[in-house]
This record gives structure tokens, sequence and C-alpha cells, in this order.
């Protein structure tokens, strides 16, 4: 989410122009780009039910400079499952952030405040992380395997199997 939402926001004010803001509006988030697409066509992604428990947790970026709609529209898409967005800020790692000697107590207190609490409250949820280091700021800290909402729907997908 980080390097899309750079080229949204920052691209057009570094490199000012028509061609800029036309690539600045045709860039998609993943859950955004498939948030449209079941708009248009909600059989586009036959996804089969599931009764797990998806906790979702927004990337800094995404809750910033987009929201978190897209994603929990695609998740209620799926028959029988539930879905939440955790009530959390950053997890913390912010890049390279969290992996600097300087910065990993304040790393930790971050992701300690309100991150894992939520996660530790749902041990059976599947954890949706879109961020790269959120990801692994969830692994390091939890142990459990995040994944992205990609991976969280390929499962799903029915694909007449």
């Amino acid at each position: 989410p980080s390097c899309l939402l750079t080229i949204r926001d920052d691209y057009p004010e570094l490199i000012p122009g028509p061609r800029t803001d036309a690539v600045a509006k045709n860039v998609f988030l993943f859950d955004e780009y498939l948030a449209q697409l079941l708009s248009q066509n909600p059989s586009a992604l036959p996804l089969k039910p599931s009764q797990r428990r998806y906790l979702v947790h927004g990337h800094c970026y995404q809750k910033t400079l987009s929201d978190m709609g897209a994603s929990m529209g695609v998740l209620a898409m799926i028959p029988s499952a539930s879905a939440e967005l955790i009530d959390a800020g950053c997890c913390g790692m912010a890049g390279a952030f969290g992996y600097s000697v300087d910065h990993y107590d304040l790393s930790l207190a971050i992701a300690n405040d309100r991150l894992i609490p939520a996660l530790n409250k749902a041990p059976d949820a599947v954890v949706i992380a879109n961020g790269t280091s959120c990801r692994h700021q969830i692994r390091e800290l939890t142990g459990r395997e995040p994944v992205h909402l990609a991976l969280a729907l390929a499962e799903l997908v029915n694909a007449g199997k």
C-alpha cells in the first residue's frame, strides 16, 4: 500500500502535469480494484462459504490516504464469514523504522498498545494485513502468519471444482 499510495498522493506534487495526474488517478490498491469490479459484476469473484473469522489490520497509508471500506466490502462478499477491522493504529514497524535499534522499543510499544492485544483475543481468526511491514511485525510478535487479502480470498475462490 505505501508504494502505490505514494504514487497516488506524492507523485502529482513531485512531477505535476496531466500525464502524472492520469497515472495517479488510475492506480488502485488490490481491494479497491476488487470492490470496483464486484460493484459492476458481483459474480466476478465466486467465493465458497467460510465459517472463518477475519481480523483486518489496516496499513497506515491506506487508513490515511484511502480507507478500509473496500477491504471490508470485499470480505463481506464471503458467504457465512465474519470480518472485523481491528481498532488499532500503526503496527509499529513503519517500513524500516521498527528494525532500527534506536526505535525498536518504541516499535514494540506501538504494536502492543492495541494491535497485539486485539489479535491475542482472537487466536483462531485469520489475520489480514496488506502491508509487508505489518505482516512482519505481527509474525514476529505473535508467531501467527498474517496474510494479504489476496491470499485469504484465493483459498475461497470457487472455480467450479
